[in-house]
């Protein structure tokens, strides 16, 4: 019942933009208690912002609304529960009051829907859908690096200019969470796009910790240029199906390693379990 009359009250200011305390009870045919009560459930999620009598719509969930929507559609995310998984493990690593930056790829998009809810962050990104997720949220202050928007990998992100007014540099994240397009041995971390080789090398130097998100289809996988070798980060979180040499690799060289809790489907190759580090 309260699903259905979230649902209902989301749907009624989305076309009005405000709604009145009383006007809400009689239509919905619930106490105005309740309603409140619904009202600061929606003002957290960043639908609304209450106010005297009512409410209003918070303008950038009205925006992100049908955008969302729209851009997720035709975006197919392989490897989703993995992902999810990862993205879950990852937020554990985020503490209330962190500034944060967020790199491109569907897996750094997985771990900031599970930042949703999270009070008092904030982000910086090139990537537009972590922008469009985060930006609604009043808790989460977003920003979005400047540049030329390109489609790469099922997800659109921003050619970061970096001396711009909202260039990596002009910044200092506490941490950085990104993930590649290949990891392997001779080759270190790599991407098959040249022109996010700066933007991820910066966002690497500024922050003063960097994790690695992956999956574990992107080991013994190469793109076109070298990113940085294995060691250049200070953390990884992927799940138990990480190759055995590449987690001795990292515990050899002080890498903390975070095993995401993952059950794979039937036929995907399962490593032996290892402990998180």
């Amino acid at each position: 019942m309260t699903k259905h009359r979230l649902a209902k009250i989301q749907s009624l200011i989305l076309d009005n933009s405000y709604l009145n305390l009383s006007d809400l009870s009689r239509r919905l045919g619930v106490s105005e208690s309740t309603v409140r009560r619904d009202l600061q459930i929606l003002e957290k999620r960043g639908v609304l912002t209450r106010n005297h009598g009512g409410a209003v719509v918070n303008e950038a969930f009205k925006l992100r609304a049908p955008g969302v929507a729209a851009l997720e559609s035709p975006i197919s995310i392989a490897n989703r529960k993995e992902k999810e998984a990862v993205g879950r493990e990852a937020a554990k690593l985020v503490k209330e009051g962190d500034f944060i930056a967020i790199g491109s790829g569907t897996t750094c998009l997985q771990f900031a829907r599970c930042l949703r809810d999270r009070e008092n962050l904030k982000i910086f990104t090139n990537n537009v859908l972590v922008a469009l997720e985060l930006s609604c949220r009043p808790a989460i202050q977003v920003v979005l690096a400047g540049g030329v928007s390109i489609f790469q990998n099922n997800c659109v992100n921003t050619l970061e200019i970096e001396e711009g007014a909202f260039g990596i540099g002009k910044f200092l994240p506490s941490a950085i969470f990104c993930s590649v397009l290949g990891i392997d041995f001779s080759m270190g971390y790599s991407d098959i796009n040249f022109n996010f080789l700066r933007t991820w090398k910066s966002m690497l130097q500024r922050a003063e910790r960097s994790v690695l998100l992956t999956t574990a289809e992107k080991f013994d996988k190469r793109g076109f240029a070298t990113i940085g070798d294995l060691d250049c980060v200070d953390e990884v979180v992927t799940t138990s199906r990480i190759p055995e040499p590449y987690l001795a690799y990292y515990r050899k060289h002080g890498i903390a390693v975070h095993i995401a809790d993952y059950e794979p489907d039937a036929g995907s190759t399962v490593s032996e379990s290892v402990e998180k580090l």
